[in-house]
C-alpha cells in the first residue's frame, strides 16, 4: 500500500522544519532587532494612543523617526511573514475543515495586520513632524493601531496554534507511524497463524461511501477531502456488500438507481439474512424484559442458533450479561471450561439470573452506595468547574495583559481596579466610553462591506467566481468588525460591569473563593435537578435512601415534571454564566497578570489541558462500573460442595471487543448499537444529528461513517482510549442516554449537562479517519488518533461541534438513532425479525416503533406491512366485560401483545428484492397475561411504562419485568 504513488506526503517534513525555522527566526529577528535599535525615547506605542492622551505632545521626534523606520524594515516584514507563515502550517495541518479554515483567516489576519501597520507608520511619520499636530490625523492612526493589534492577535492565536501543532506532528510522526506499521503487522501475522491467506484476510478499514462526488471548485483545496481521492480509488463504493458473497445476485435486467440505499447496506464481515434478535432500549426496565424474552424464547426453541442479537441502551445491558456469562477469562468460551452455555445462560432460578435479581438496583442501593453515587456527581460537577474556572481565569489574565499594553480603555485598567487595589473605595468608575477612533475602526469594515453586498445587488449576475469572492471578503469584513468589537466595546463593558458589581460588594480574593464556591454549589444543584427531571419517582427513591424522611409523594412534589424544571435550569445557568464573566472581569483588573501567582492557575490549565482526559472526568466510568457490578457475572462450581455459584468480574479484568464479544457456540453473534453524533449535512440530514454506529467483535462503526477492524482498532488505541473499546463499555455506551447530544433527540438540557459534566457516552474512533490515515501512511500532516481525549473535546461537547472528519467521534445511546435495533437488524436483510418494544412509549400509539419504521424506509427503502397493528393499541375493547369493575383496567388492556408484519426489502447493486417476516413483542397489558402481572398494575399505577430513568428496580418491580419478558418471549416465540 505505501508504495503506491497517490499515497506520497504532501509536505516533506524536511520542508516543514525549514518552515517552522523560518517562522521563528522571522519573529525573533523582527522583534530582536525591534528592541535593540529602537531608542526607548521613540515611545511609538504612546505617539500611536497619543490623541487618547489630550493633549497631544510629542517628544523626541528623532528618535520617534528611528523606531519607525525599524519598525517598518524588520517589526512589520517580521511578524507579518511569521504569523503568516505559522497559520500557513496550520493551513496544512490542521485536520477538521474548522480549524483549516481558521488558518487561512489566521493568513489573512496576518498581512492585513502588516498593511496596517504601514500605513499607520507612514502617517505617524508624518505626525511626529508637525509643529501643530493634527488631532484627526491621530484619530487615524489611533483607529489603525487599533485595528493593527486586532488583527495581530487573531494571527498570533491561529498562529501559535498551528506552530505548536507542527511541531507536534513532526516530533511523534516516526512513533505513529511505527505504531500504525506494527498494528497492521500484527494483524497480519494473526491471520496467517488462524491459517488466512493475506487475499482473503478482512479488510483492515472499509470508508464510507462517497455521497458528493463533485465538490465545488474552492473547496477541493480543503482538508480533508484533498486526501480522500486515493481513499476511494482503492475501496470502491458498496466494498463492504461484496464480501458476503452475493454479488451478482441481482436480478438479471434489473436496472437499481437507489444508491442511498445501497450504502445503507454496507455490513462487512457476516453474510446476510438470517434471524434476529433485537431487544429495545428503555434502562433496566428494558434489561429485566430482555432475560424473561430471551428465556421465553429459548423455552420455545427460537433462541439458539439465530444468527444476531443485537441490543440497544438496556437491551444492550442484558445482551452483554448473557455474553459475558458465556465467556471466560481472556476471552475464551465459558463451555469449554464448565461454565455456562448457550443452553443454560441466565436459566431460571440459575447463579448468574439470582446474582443479577439482588443487583436489581445496580447504580445504588442503600445509604453507602448512595452517598458514592453523589459524590461521584458532584466529582464531575466540581471538575466541570475547575476546569471552566480555569478557562475564566486564564481569559481574565489575558485580557488584563492585553489592556496593560494596549491602552484601548481610555486610561487604561487602573480606574477598573477591584476594592482592595483601589484608592478611591466605593465610587463606581465611569463607563469606559470607546474613543472615536476605536468606534471607527469597527464601522469601517462594516461599511466596506455593505458596499460590496450593494454593488453586487446591482449587478445582472451574483453567480460566478469573482461574485464568490467578493461575498468571502464582505464576510471577511463583518469579521473583522466583530473581533475588533468584542475587544473594543464588549470586553471593557464587561470589566466594567465587574468593577461596578464587585466594588460595593467589596469583593478580595477570599470573597472571589466563595463565589466561586457559590458557582459550584449552584452547578451541583442544577444537576441533581436535570437527572432528576426525566422521572420523579427515581429522585423519590434516592430521597428515602439517603434521608429516610421523604416519600414517594413529597419527592413527586419537590421534582415535578413540568416546565418549571426547565425555567429553573435555565435560570441557575445563566446565573452562572453571569458569575463566571464577572469573575473574569474581575481577574483582568485585579493585577494578577502582573505577579508570579499567575503561573499557578496558568500551570493548572496546561496540565488539564494537555495530560488530562476529559471522559474521565464524566460519568461514565461510574456508569461502566456500575453496569458491570449488576450484569457482569460468570457462574463458577463451588469446588467443595460442588453447587454453582456466581462470580462477579473484577473491575481490572479487560473485555475486550474482539475476544470478548466473539460468537459462542449455538448463541447468536451479538452487536451494541450507538449512536454517532455528528453536525453539519454532508453525513446526515438536517435536523437528525446522528449516525449508526455498532460495536462487535469483529467491525467497529456504521454505513454512513465507514468500519475498522475492532482487533486491528484495538492494537491501535492507548489505554485509556481502549478501555472503552471492551463489551462492558459497548453495554454503557449504548445506554448513555443523558449526554451533551442526544442525536436527533435534541434537548434543551444538553448544553447544561456538558457544562455540568453531567454527561455519558464516549469519544470513539472515526473509521473514516482510521481509513485514511491507513491510506496515507507516510502523510505526516495527518495525525494518528489521540492517546487522551484532551480538553478540547469537552469544549466541543459545550459548544456542539461533531464533524463527520473528526478523529473521534462523541458515540452515545443507540436510542438516539432508532431504540429498537430494528433498523440494524432489516440492515442485514433479515429473513426474520423478533423485536422487543420495552420502550415505555407514549399512549395510544407506539412512537419509537412508528420511528424504526420510517427510519427504515429512509434509510433502507424496507417497507413493512404489518398485521393487525392496533390490536396493540390499550383500552376501549372490553376484554373483562361490561363489569364496572373492570372499567378502568379494561382502559389499558391491549388485544394483544405481540403483531406480526411483512419485509419487502428492495434491490440493491449485489441484492435482488427480497422479503422478510417480522415479530413484533410490545411490553403492554392484556387480559391473557398473568394474574399476579395485571395485580401489580395496581400497587404500581405506571407498569409497564414505568420511565426509563427509573433504575432503581426493587425485587418486586424485577420480578414483574422479568415474568412479563418471559411471557412476551413465549408468545413471540409461537410465530
Amino acid at each position: 500500500m505505501e508504495s503506491n504513488p497517490m499515497v506520497r506526503a504532501r509536505f516533506s517534513r524536511w520542508a516543514a522544519w525549514t518552515a517552522v525555522g523560518a517562522t521563528i527566526t522571522l519573529i525573533g529577528l523582527g522583534l530582536g532587532l525591534t528592541a535593540a535599535f529602537v531608542p526607548r525615547e521613540a515611545n511609538l506605542l504612546g505617539v500611536q494612543w497619543a490623541v487618547s492622551q489630550s493633549p497631544i505632545v510629542v517628544h523626541h521626534t528623532h528618535e520617534a523617526r528611528v523606531g519607525l523606520t525599524w519598525d517598518m524594515a524588520a517589526l512589520i516584514p517580521g511578524y507579518s511573514f511569521g504569523l503568516a507563515l505559522a497559520c500557513y502550517l496550520g493551513r496544512r495541518v490542521f485536520w477538521t475543515r474548522l480549524l483549516n479554515q481558521t488558518a487561512a483567516i489566521g493568513i489573512a489576519a496576518s498581512f492585513a495586520a502588516g498593511l496596517l501597520n504601514y500605513t499607520q507608520d507612514v502617517l505617524m511619520w508624518v505626525g511626529v513632524g508637525e509643529a501643530i499636530p493634527n488631532r484627526s490625523l491621530f484619530q487615524v492612526i489611533e483607529g489603525l493601531s487599533f485595528a493593527k493589534f486586532a488583527m495581530i492577535l487573531v494571527a498570533g492565536i491561529f498562529g501559535v496554534c498551528g506552530l505548536a501543532t507542527t511541531i507536534g506532528r513532526l516530533l511523534e510522526a516516526y512513533i505513529v507511524r511505527e505504531k500504525w506499521q506494527d498494528a497492521i503487522a500484527a494483524i497480519r501475522q494473526k491471520d496467517f497463524a488462524a491459517g488466512i491467506p493475506e487475499v482473503d484476510s478482512k479488510p483492515l478499514v472499509i470508508p464510507p461511501p462517497e455521497i458528493e462526488l463533485d465538490l465545488p471548485e474552492w473547496h477541493r483545496d480543503i482538508r480533508p477531502f484533498a486526501v480522500t481521492e486515493a481513499l476511494h480509488q482503492l475501496w470502491p463504493p458498496c466494498a463492504s456488500n461484496a464480501e458476503n458473497g452475493e454479488a451478482g445476485a441481482k436480478s438479471e435486467g434489473h436496472e437499481v438507481v437507489s444508491t442511498h440505499w445501497d450504502q445503507g447496506y454496507g455490513v462487512p464481515g457476516e453474510a446476510l439474512g438470517g434471524v434476529a434478535i433485537c431487544p429495545s432500549g428503555g434502562g433496566h426496565r428494558s434489561a429485566t424484559v430482555t432475560l424473561g424474552a430471551l428465556q421465553g424464547l429459548r423455552e420455545q426453541g427460537k433462541l439458539l442458533g439465530t444468527d444476531h442479537l443485537i441490543g440497544v441502551s438496556g437491551g444492550g445491558y442484558m445482551v452483554g450479561g448473557f455474553q459475558l456469562a458465556l465467556t471466560e477469562t481472556g476471552g475464551v468460551n465459558a463451555g469449554d471450561t464448565g461454565g455456562a452455555t448457550a443452553g443454560d445462560v441466565f436459566a431460571s432460578g440459575s447463579a448468574e439470573e439470582d446474582y443479577l435479581r439482588r443487583h436489581s438496583s445496580y447504580l445504588a442501593d442503600g445509604f453507602s452506595q448512595w452517598v458514592v453515587a453523589l459524590g461521584v456527581v458532584f466529582r464531575s460537577v466540581a471538575g466541570a468547574i475547575l476546569l471552566i474556572g480555569l478557562t475564566i481565569v486564564m481569559l481574565g489574565l489575558a485580557i488584563g495583559r492585553f489592556y496593560h499594553h494596549i491602552p484601548i480603555v481610555t486610561g487604561g485598567l487602573d480606574p477598573l481596579k477591584p476594592l482592595f487595589l483601589a484608592s478611591s473605595l466605593h465610587r463606581v468608575p465611569a463607563f469606559p466610553v470607546p474613543p472615536l477612533s476605536v468606534s471607527l475602526a469597527i464601522a469601517a469594515p462594516v461599511a466596506a462591506a455593505t458596499l460590496i453586498l450593494l454593488w453586487q445587488l446591482t449587478r445582472a449576475s451574483v453567480e460566478g467566481r469573482a461574485s464568490r469572492v467578493l461575498t468571502r471578503i464582505a464576510k471577511t469584513l463583518i469579521g473583522a468588525s466583530l473581533v475588533m468589537a468584542v475587544l473594543g466595546v464588549i470586553f471593557p463593558t464587561i470589566i466594567w460591569v465587574s468593577a461596578a458589581i464587585t466594588r460595593p460588594l467589596g469583593l478580595t480574593p477570599g470573597t472571589a473563593a466563595y463565589a466561586g464556591g457559590l458557582n459550584l454549589i449552584l452547578a451541583y444543584l442544577s444537576a441533581l435537578i436535570a437527572l432528576g427531571r426525566r422521572n420523579s419517582g427515581a429522585v423519590s427513591k434516592g430521597a428515602t435512601a439517603v434521608t429516610s424522611v421523604f416519600n414517594r409523594k413529597l419527592a413527586n412534589t419537590v421534582m415535578p415534571r413540568s416546565m418549571a424544571q426547565m425555567f429553573l435550569i435555565w435560570i441557575l445557568l445563566i446565573v452562572a454564566s453571569v458569575v463566571s464573566l464577572l469573575l473574569a472581569g474581575w481577574v483582568a483588573t485585579s493585577g494578577l497578570d502582573d505577579s508570579w501567582w499567575a503561573l499557578l492557575p496558568v500551570g493548572a490549565f496546561l496540565f488539564c489541558a494537555i495530560f488530562l482526559d476529559q471522559t474521565w472526568l464524566s460519568l461514565h466510568p461510574f456508569y461502566r462500573q456500575r453496569l458491570t457490578s449488576g450484569y457482569a457475572v460468570r457462574r463458577r462450581s463451588h469446588s467443595h460442595r460442588g453447587i454453582a455459584v456466581a462470580e462477579p468480574y473484577d473491575f481490572e479484568e479487560g473485555t475486550p471487543l474482539s475476544s470478548y464479544a466473539a460468537p459462542r457456540p449455538d448463541f447468536p453473534t451479538v452487536t451494541f448499537c450507538c449512536t454517532a453524533n455528528i453536525t453539519g449535512q454532508d453525513r446526515t440530514p438536517a435536523g437528525q444529528r446522528a449516525a449508526s454506529y455498532v460495536l462487535r467483535h469483529d467491525y467497529v462503526g456504521g454505513p454512513r461513517v465507514g468500519w475498522v477492524r475492532t482487533d486491528f482498532l484495538e492494537a491501535l488505541l492507548s489505554k485509556q482510549l481502549g478501555h472503552d473499546l471492551t463489551v462492558e463499555a459497548a453495554m454503557a455506551i449504548s445506554g448513555a442516554a443523558i449526554a451533551s447530544a442526544m442525536g436527533s433527540q435534541t434537548r434543551y438540557e444538553e448544553v447544561f449537562l456538558a457544562l455540568t459534566n453531567i454527561r455519558l457516552g464516549a469519544w470513539l474512533p472515526n473509521p473514516y479517519f482510521v481509513a485514511l490515515k491507513v491510506v496515507h501512511m507516510k502523510d505526516w500532516t495527518i495525525p494518528g488518533l489521540p492517546r487522551i481525549r484532551r480538553l478540547s473535546y469537552l469544549f466541543r461537547e459545550i459548544f456542539g461541534i461533531h464533524p463527520s472528519t473528526s478523529r473521534l467521534l462523541l458515540c452515545t445511546d443507540g436510542g438516539h438513532y432508532d431504540n429498537l435495533g430494528l433498523v440494524e437488524a432489516l440492515r442485514h436483510r433479515c429473513k426474520k425479525i423478533y423485536c422487543f418494544d420495552a420502550t415505555g412509549f407514549s399512549q395510544p400509539l407506539a412512537s419509537t416503533f412508528a420511528g424504526a419504521l420510517a427510519l427504515a424506509r429512509d434509510e433502507l427503502g424496507v417497507d413493512i406491512t404489518l398485521a393487525n397493528a392496533y390490536d396493540l393499541v390499550p383500552g376501549g375493547l372490553n376484554l373483562l366485560g361490561p363489569s364496572p369493575s373492570f372499567t378502568d383496567l379494561n382502559a389499558l388492556l391491549s388485544r394483544s401483545s405481540v403483531i406480526t408484519g411483512h419485509i419487502r426489502y428492495p434491490a440493491t447493486d449485489t441484492d435482488p428484492p427480497s422479503e422478510g417476516y417480522l415479530v413484533l413483542a410490545q411490553a403492554n397489558l392484556t387480559v391473557d397475561l398473568p394474574y399476579a402481572l395485571l395485580e401489580f398494575r395496581q400497587e404500581y399505577p405506571n407498569f409497564p411504562w414505568e420511565g426509563t430513568a427509573d433504575q432503581l428496580f426493587n425485587y418486586a418491580q424485577f420480578d414483574a419485568y422479568h415474568e412479563l419478558g418471559r411471557f412476551l418471549g413465549k408468545r413471540a416465540g409461537q410465530f
